[in-house]
Order: structure tokens, then sequence, then C-alpha cells
């Protein structure tokens, strides 16, 4: 198996943070949410800061099981 790993940077509410983590658990595709970064704006009208790192794994071409 292969590893793929992605990592990606968003800013929202909290309510819309915690539906998409919902979201990628409850996926039928197999990810694997490594780490969790949040952090808050200066204000506190500010967005929150999400860092997701996520990985999945998949079988490469080419190879013999």
């Amino acid at each position: 198996l292969e590893r793929l790993r992605v990592s990606y940077a968003l800013e929202g509410g909290y309510d819309d943070i915690r539906a998409f983590i919902y979201d990628i658990e409850t996926a039928p595709d197999f990810l694997v949410i490594e780490n969790v970064f949040l952090s808050e704006g200066q204000s506190e009208s500010a967005p929150l800061a999400l860092t997701l790192d996520l990985s999945t794994y998949y079988r490469a071409a080419g190879r013999e099981r």
C-alpha cells in the first residue's frame, strides 16, 4: 500500500469546522485525520483557523499482491 498525505488550511466558524470534521470521519472513503491544529483570530469576530493533516492509503498501480 502507498500512503498519500495532505495538509489543509481552512478558516471558519466553530460549527462549520465541527461539521467538516464530522463529514470526514463519516465519509465512505478511508481517510485518517493525523493532526488537528486549531487557533483563534486576534479579535472575537475573527474566524477560527484550522489546519488538518490527512492521510489515505491506496494500492499502487503495477504492484503485485
